[in-house]
């Protein structure tokens, strides 16, 4: 019987040090070091990040990484930072580096070949070294003030080039050269490019340098060359490889429109908004939590989700940014469970809880049994491989409102600003003094003519109250009436030239008062 191949692990350390005690203060590493981060764990990179590390927690943190690392697995160092040549040695500068003189540097700063070598002796199956600190320095030694600037030979410009057997280490200048912090910019401008190129599915490390590269010398005009140095053993060295039991041609245009459009909407309605966008898993289980810690007693509590969501087992499931699967049952972990939310919601006793989702789509998912994309699969579970919308949610005191019915689909809108349930949903709910049970009825009227009944949107309600008014005067409740609406999105689920398979989960957060 053959055994499935266990997946390659992939770990990255990434440092990144700004603000210096005794050198100038650097603007981007902070920004470099979290979105290099956000970047890699997108991909699946398992990743300690650290920041502004004075030398003795430095070396802790990278022996624990080294020590963390097994055979075969795919290693990634990235540092940003000040970064110093002294004698052929490349230093990397901690927090806490007294003085910039050079015969100092061997017990006040770190050794990057030192890195590199004790990582490679892990026997991985290869090392990606990262270095955005090429900059230009005025070095001291014992005989020669390098801040004379007529002394020679004391001003190292850059890093020197760097080889361990296979390792790649790319280098945000070429030797001797120094590198553009990126003033006024988020990020430095090796990492600006690397950013842009690194979750790139099914293309090898050393293609995205090049484009890297190419990116730099465009931007910079000529005046910042990164340089690349390998040794490797290896072909076709992919830091994202195309996952294959995510679905494909899933990408959503509207979603991010829908949640622009709706929350003006809502503003204009008395609702105060805050929208967050693009939310992994786990921010978005603390974007709820917090949100469910604000309601209080007869609040109006308000829920929307535009975006990719999944039944699977009689249980729908909204999906987050950095799912790394639609493996069926996986989703309990990787996903969110909308009933969940709604219980929590509901449980908060608000005076009206609102939920709507125009996130009701067909998807090929998996199950440990039966790769369902393959047409002619047959066998245990097989029947149940296709997710075709949701299913029907219920509970007291709330009003859930589907763009399609169960197990139906609903149009993305392509072509259009908005999805069409929300584009008629738009249409309808600033009506005042009309109540939420109409206006949903109005939605679907629009909906059904304007789709000629290919798509027809769903309520299902278990309302305690009547007369439930998104806009009015209030004449109906004299007494505080708190409007809380949690929107959330998710706009892009599948591979495209400018998304590279990564999932784009757009969410907002609407908090009212």
């Amino acid at each position: 019987m053959a055994t499935k191949e266990k997946p390659r692990r992939k770990l990255a350390l990434v440092i990144g040090i700004g603000k210096y005690d005794h050198c100038e203060e650097l603007q981007n590493p902070e920004n470099d070091a979290n979105d290099m981060s956000e970047a890699l764990e997108s991909i699946g990179f398992l990743v300690t990040k650290k920041l502004d590390l004075k030398r003795a927690d430095m070396k802790h943190v990278v022996i624990d990484f080294e020590e963390s690392i097994e055979p075969d697995d795919m290693v990634l160092f990235y540092f940003a930072g000040h970064g110093i040549q002294w004698e052929d040695q490349n230093y990397l500068i901690p927090r806490d580096t007294l003085t910039l003189n050079g015969a100092d540097l061997n017990k006040s700063a770190i050794n990057a070949q030192h890195i590199l070598n004790t990582i490679s002796d892990r026997k991985p199956y290869v090392t990606i070294f990262l270095l955005d600190c090429c900059r230009k320095y005025h070095l001291r030694n014992p005989e020669v003030d390098a801040r004379d600037p007529d002394a020679s030979g004391s001003k190292p410009v850059g890093l020197k080039a760097m080889h361990k057997a296979g390792s790649l280490i790319a280098f945000a200048c070429a030797p001797g050269t120094i590198a553009i912090e990126g003033k006024g910019e988020k990020n430095g401008l090796f990492t600006k490019h690397l950013l842009k190129y690194i979750t790139t599915a099914n293309e090898d490390i050393r293609m995205i340098l090049s484009d890297v590269t190419d990116g730099v010398i465009e931007e910079s005009k000529s005046k910042q060359i990164p340089f690349v140095s390998g040794s490797l053993s290896k072909k076709n060295i992919y830091l994202c490889g195309q996952r294959r039991d995510q679905p494909r041609e899933l990408e959503l245009q509207n979603p991010e429109n829908d949640a622009n459009d709706m929350s003006e909407a809502l503003e204009s309605i008395g609702f105060t908004v805050t929208k967050k966008l693009d939310l992994r898993r786990a921010e978005m289980r603390h974007a709820v939590i917090d949100f469910e810690e604000s309601i209080e007693p007869d609040d109006m509590v308000l829920f929307y989700f535009a975006g990719h969501g999944i039944q699977w087992e009689d249980q729908n499931y909204l999906i987050p940014k950095d799912i790394p699967t639609l493996n069926g049952a996986a989703l309990n972990k990787s996903a969110i469970n909308a009933q969940h939310i709604l219980d929590n919601l509901s449980d908060c006793n608000p005076y009206v809880t609102i939920f709507l989702l125009d996130c009701c789509r067909k998807y090929h998912l998996r199950n440990p049994e039966v790769d369902v994309r393959d047409p002619d699969a047959r066998g245990p579970g097989a029947s149940d491989s296709k997710s075709v919308g949701l299913k029907a949610m219920y509970k007291a005191g709330s009003l859930v409102a589907f763009a399609c019915a169960p197990g139906t689909i609903a149009s993305d809108g392509k072509g259009q600003k908005n999805g069409l349930f929300t584009k008629h949903l738009l249409e309808h709910i600033k009506t005042k003094n009309e109540d939420i049970q109409m206006i949903l009825r109005d939605v679907a009227k629009g909906v059904i003519q304007e789709s000629k009944s290919k798509q027809i949107p769903f309520v299902s309600a278990s309302l305690l109250e009547r007369d439930i008014y998104l806009c009015s005067q209030q004449t109906k409740r004299p007494h505080k009436p708190g409007k809380y609406a949690s929107k959330f999105y998710c706009s892009r689920l599948s591979e495209s030239k400018d998304s590279h398979n990564n999932f784009t989960f757009e969410s907002s957060l609407f908090l009212t008062i």
